[in-house]
């Protein structure tokens, strides 16, 4: 078990159908604290976390907001971000604590998508490709479960209180002082929004991060996005 407290902040909005398999899993590792930060739920995810015993921060909606929001809530060693559909992988905290004794200051994890069985072929290719592109980025996104020492994330301000690209913003900031660690234990990651709509959330993924480095700012992106 790793020496360092870590809090682990479940950002959500309306997931009462995920959010107990991923805190599940987050206290079968034994994580120091458990934070749900929503961002206005009008279904029972808040029900959910509270029966479970994990304390729930409310803010406005967009996960920038709700992971700052939450932070101000611990004072933890590690800030461990992860999203409500996602499942960290066995033996994670400690894989955490090895990186960090070895000088990691944040890092992620790799991903792998549950491709049902019914996807096409076009579909497990995206997801694939999905799955690839985070064994080699350098800009992790939010659902690679991105942790950070709190002392690092306070040094660059916390997390951009953004509705939209918080990740790759908070990735490109934390950039700017030292590369992170990628973990390669994986994270089992739903693929609900891609199955769903499939082109609309491949062009997001391709396009979004582009136009958002090249300047296009965090709202204009939501009114295309919507």
């Amino acid at each position: 078990m790793s020496s360092i407290s870590i809090c682990a902040v479940i950002p959500t909005l309306n997931e009462e159908e995920h959010v107990a398999q991923c805190v599940a899993e987050l206290k079968n590792q034994s994580v120091s604290q458990i934070i749900v930060a929503d961002g206005g739920s009008d279904d029972r995810t808040i029900e959910v976390a509270r029966e479970l015993g994990v304390e729930v921060v409310s803010s406005q909606r967009g996960r920038g907001y709700q992971l700052q929001a939450a932070i101000g809530h611990t004072n933890c060693d590690l800030i461990w971000m992860i999203h409500a559909d996602c499942i960290p992988p066995t033996m994670a905290v400690q894989a955490i604590g090895q990186s960090v004794a070895a000088g990691a200051r944040w890092g992620a994890f790799v991903i792998e998508h549950i491709v049902p069985p019914s996807a096409s072929k076009l579909t497990a290719w995206c997801l694939c490709l999905a799955n690839k592109r985070s064994r080699t980025t350098r800009f992790p996104y939010g659902d690679q479960a991105i942790f950070v020492q709190r002392e690092l994330l306070m040094e660059i301000g916390g997390v951009p209180n953004q509705e939209l690209m918080e990740d790759l913003e908070l990735s490109v900031r934390l950039n700017k002082i030292l590369p992170p660690r990628i973990i390669e234990n994986k994270v089992s990651v739903n693929p609900r929004r891609f199955t769903r709509r499939p082109f609309k959330t491949f062009i997001t993924w391709m396009l979004f991060p582009f136009l958002y480095r090249l300047g296009v700012s965090p709202q204009r992106l939501i009114r295309w996005y919507e």
